[in-house]
């Protein structure tokens, strides 16, 4: 009888998060507000500082952990029952995005990163781009992407 909560999760590049802004505030506002942690980057923090959170996938952590807005980081649930009632929201990507586009189906599909370098680490290889690291986990190939979103 409760409708579900949804958490919009960031799915950015390093250094590319979305900021907002008003008119008129200064560079250190905009500098501010550009260095605080992201859905994404806190979810690396968390992963870094707390072992039983490497299994969970990116879409599926809120879950496990609400996202407190005013200090910008992850905390686990109290209550098993909340979750049940709490979607992440990944916002679907377009494989025109290229970068963007794989880094998406990295975080679908990869537990427990705690960096953007993590993501980019194959079998302890680390690749140059993740196009890269995609295809090397084989989310995409060839014209795989395509066929998938057809």
């Amino acid at each position: 009888g409760r409708p579900h909560g949804i958490e919009r999760l960031a799915a950015h590049l390093p250094d590319m998060q979305t900021v907002n802004c008003t008119e008129g505030e200064g560079l250190e506002a905009l500098q501010r507000a550009a260095s605080r942690p992201t859905t994404l980057t806190a979810w690396f923090q968390m992963n870094s500082g707390h072992g039983w959170c490497r299994d969970i996938k990116y879409n599926v952590f809120p879950e496990y952990c609400i996202w407190d807005r005013q200090r910008c980081c992850w905390r686990p649930r109290v209550s098993a029952r909340a979750a049940e009632h709490v979607i992440g929201l990944l916002h679907t990507v377009p494989p025109a995005e290229g970068g963007r586009f794989c880094l998406y189906l990295i975080l679908l599909n990869v537990p427990g990163a705690t960096s953007f370098e993590d993501l980019l680490t194959v079998d302890c290889v680390l690749c140059e781009c993740l196009r890269d690291a995609a295809e090397r986990r084989g989310l995409v190939g060839p014209d795989t992407e395509y066929s998938a979103s057809l």
